[in-house]
């Protein structure tokens, strides 16, 4: 199961990185050292960026903190989003079914 984050980068021309964070006991990261870490990355300021979550367990719910970074190392406040992993395993096309009863 994965969980696909998509995001802006700011638009401060300092901007460094931004870092994602995430726990599943119902809260949030609450700075970029709380919880797990799920990503660092660069980035243009004002970009789009995304990052796919893999890997994770099916059904569980997933709170994320993603902070800015600037080059003089001040971190944003965070923005938050809870989400619940699900399988991407799309099912397989049956092909060539037959049944295996036969009329009397």
């Amino acid at each position: 199961a994965q969980v696909t984050l998509n995001w802006t980068n700011s638009s401060s021309a300092d901007f460094v990185q931004t870092i994602v964070r995430y726990r599943t006991d119902g809260k949030f990261p609450v700075s970029p050292v709380d919880g797990f870490a799920a990503v660092t990355k660069t980035g243009a300021p004002g970009s789009a960026d995304s990052f796919v979550h893999s890997g994770r367990t099916n059904g569980t719910t997933y709170s994320y903190s993603v902070f800015a970074q600037d080059a003089s190392g001040n971190v944003s406040p965070a923005a938050t989003v809870s989400a619940t992993a699900q399988d991407t395993t799309a099912p397989s096309t049956v092909q060539n079914l037959r049944r295996g009863d036969k009329k009397p």
